[in-house]
């Protein structure tokens, strides 16, 4: 069974629609990744990246390449955190691609991976957390504890 996630998903919004001749390609992807168990919010969410994509690269799927990712990623408003998630979405969508011969290549290959974060906060020197661990005030050596059990950045 197929099922059309254009007509489901898209609420009769034209953004939220992939180009026309990604439509049964996007479908079919979307059919199998339910097949392997994903949720449907997440069919939901790669639904919505995976539409987004075909419409701002603007090229049938067997022609988009490195350029055309990275010219994607460079106009794009999303936080680091929201393009990794679209370069992992664009990854699978093209390994399935790739498999069933729809695509010859997988652009992402020679696109950069986008870094991670920097972790924020202070890093703790380890001279401070003797320190309160040697505290006589309990509730400090157990923030501390508690501290260093659950992450806390050292030197």
């Amino acid at each position: 069974m197929t099922r059309n996630w254009t007509n489901r998903n898209s609420y009769g919004c034209e953004h939220a629609r992939p180009r026309d001749d990604w439509g049964e390609s996007v479908e079919q992807w979307l059919s199998s990744t339910l097949a392997i168990g994903r949720t449907p919010e997440t069919l939901r969410i790669r639904w919505y990246q995976i539409a987004r994509f075909s419409r701002i690269v603007d090229r049938p799927i067997d022609q988009v390449d490195a350029d055309a990712v990275i010219a994607f990623f460079l106009q794009s408003s999303m936080d680091l955190e929201a393009k990794r998630n679209a370069r992992a979405c664009v990854k699978v969508f093209y390994q399935w691609a790739v498999a069933h011969r729809i695509a010859d290549h997988n652009p992402i290959d020679e696109v950069p991976v986008i870094p991670t974060r920097p972790r924020g906060g202070l890093i703790c020197p380890e001279h401070a957390i003797n320190e309160g661990l040697k505290s006589q005030d309990e509730d400090a050596v157990l923030a501390v504890m508690f501290g260093t059990w659950m992450g806390l950045r050292r030197l």
